[in-house]
């Protein structure tokens, strides 16, 4: 989920990714509730809540065409 971000590569995929974290994170989330405990399963809750802020963020991004692929043609076409 970082990468896309840094190197502008295929963006509109990240709240995608994020999302799909964040749905097997509650899967690990109950798992780990139903076999380890609940003090082990508060990892994967907390990661599956950054995953779910992420997958937020990026996609308020993404929807309002923040994102781009083409960084360089954004920056020409403000100074014009």
């Amino acid at each position: 989920m970082i990468l896309p971000g840094l190197l502008h590569i295929r963006t509109e995929l990240t709240p995608l990714a994020a999302a799909g974290l964040t749905i097997i994170m509650i899967g690990a989330t109950v798992v780990s509730i139903m076999t380890v405990g609940v003090l082990i399963a508060l990892v994967p809750l907390v990661l599956g809540i950054l995953a779910a802020f992420v997958a937020y963020g990026r996609w308020d991004l993404v929807s309002h065409g923040a994102s781009t692929d083409r960084p360089r043609e954004r920056e020409l076409a403000a100074t014009r």
